[in-house]
């Protein structure tokens, strides 16, 4: 199962990067759980309004191996790499790991563990981060208050 998963893996990292909202979701189950630090998105729906207005507001998106890359067992999956994109004016290159919970091979979990101290090391406050904190944090309007 740790070659299929890496290839399922591999093939959804690929349809992110190119903004491919349609084959983005078809690899995610209807009940998926998405958990970001900052909200817990429940279901198809939300994660597809939350994958468009990432699409939307992040330009230039990429994830590029590091560390362990992705290693699978059973029906779990992490993949460590290294998020870069352009957000505003701002080129950010932020160490990130996915975490995955698979169910008929679809995503039924993914949890996304970003570094950020590593942006601001490179990227002072007083660049953007006002505006990719908005985009990030606040910028997506929802309620999880119930986290």
């Amino acid at each position: 199962m740790g070659k299929k998963i890496n290839t399922l893996i591999n093939n959804y990292i690929h349809s992110f990067e190119e903004k491919n909202i349609e084959k983005t979701l078809s690899y995610f189950t209807e009940d998926a759980t998405w958990i970001v630090p900052q909200y817990k998105i429940k279901g198809k729906k939300e994660i597809e309004e939350y994958i468009l207005w990432l699409f939307e507001n992040i330009k230039e998106l990429t994830f590029i191996y590091d560390g362990i890359g992705i290693m699978a067992q059973g029906n779990k999956a992490i993949y460590q790499n290294i998020f870069r994109a352009t957000i505003g004016n701002d080129k950010v290159s932020i160490p990130t790991m996915f975490i995955f919970r698979l169910r008929d091979n679809k995503f039924s979990e993914q949890w996304i563990i970003n570094n950020w101290f590593e942006y601001t090391k490179t990227n002072p406050f007083n660049t953007h981060i006002g505006e990719i904190g908005s985009i990030i944090h606040i910028g997506w309007n929802r309620d999880y208050s119930n986290l």
